[in-house]
């Protein structure tokens, strides 16, 4: 026990204080890692295990240099950790993904960062606020994520594909089912097929996450003269 103690909170870097902190590293990535990839998010269980274990490797060496080698006494620990933190950002940012208006994947990129720092962080020896930390990560993804669901209405733009028979009326009884819904229609636009004498509009419209598609695709295909519909993410 003296001797896990005297390993957990020395300050010389041997290869038994690297062992130690580089597999709790890998408990504390794999952790976070295991909420976004059920999720199935971009980043998930094994880029947030090698970001943090990456980062714990970068504050072991930047401990490690001054300590071992004469000529850099006096080098400053955490300069290589500071590139390591501004450098983790293009890992963020391929975890964000555009589509059309929408965007995905922020929450993942500052994931992706806060557990380099959790890395770091365990590198330097700090574990139980590592540990706190890790606690917080999770109530964020998983306890503020049920809240906001519950508290606040989500909306997404989509791609409403609308196909009608030739002699259709004029569209507003389609706006007037947008209105019953509360679906803004951002944009409109009207195409012809000729041949098949057939009218395919093409709406773009901001949709809440509690609209029935179900009850709302019944809807559409109750009308006189519908032929399909599709509704496609921007």
């Amino acid at each position: 026990m003296d001797h896990l103690r005297q390993i957990l909170y020395t300050q010389e870097i041997s290869i038994q204080v690297a062992l130690l902190r580089l597999s709790l590293s890998f408990i504390a990535g794999a952790i976070v890692g295991l909420d976004r990839e059920k999720r199935m998010h971009p980043a998930g269980l094994r880029t947030h295990t090698l970001i943090c274990m990456g980062a714990t490797m970068v504050m072991l060496i930047s401990i490690f240099i001054p300590q071992t080698f004469v000529n850099f006494q006096n080098g400053d620990p955490g300069r290589i950790a500071a590139q390591a933190v501004s450098g983790i950002g293009f890992l963020g940012a391929g975890a964000i993904i555009k589509y059309g208006v929408n965007v995905k994947g922020l929450t993942t990129a500052a994931s992706i960062w806060l557990i380099a720092t959790v890395g770091l962080a365990i590198g330097c020896g700090l574990y139980v606020t590592s540990g706190i930390c890790i606690l917080f990560i999770l109530f964020v993804l998983k306890g503020l994520d049920y809240l906001e669901k519950r508290l606040f209405s989500h909306k997404s733009v989509k791609n409403f594909i609308l196909e009608m028979s030739g002699n259709t009326p004029q569209i507003q009884w389609f706006e007037s089912i947008m209105q019953e819904y509360k679906i803004k229609v951002l944009s409109t636009d009207l195409s012809y097929n000729i041949d098949k004498d057939i009218k395919v509009y093409n709406f773009v419209i901001e949709i809440s996450d509690k609209v029935s598609i179900e009850d709302l695709s019944l809807r559409v295909s109750g009308e006189e003269n519908f032929i399909s519909y599709r509704m496609l993410p921007m």
